[in-house]
């Protein structure tokens, strides 16, 4: 009886290049870090849906 050949499966290298460029350029750590931070803050802070104002973004599709 022949082995069941297993397909290949392809995957992203998002994750591979992201880790990539955290470990090459520290300042790309540092910014990211500070932008996680940055928006963890922002998430913090109550605000009233009603008052932002609706935007209608024009697209061609």
């Amino acid at each position: 009886m022949a082995k069941k050949q297993v397909r290949l499966r392809r995957s992203c290298g998002a994750m591979a290049a992201h880790m990539m460029l955290l470990e090459k350029f520290p300042a790309f750590r540092a910014n990211q870090m500070r932008l996680e931070g940055a928006t963890d803050r922002r998430r913090q802070v109550a605000f009233d849906a009603k008052a932002i104002p609706i935007v209608t973004v024009k697209t061609i599709v």
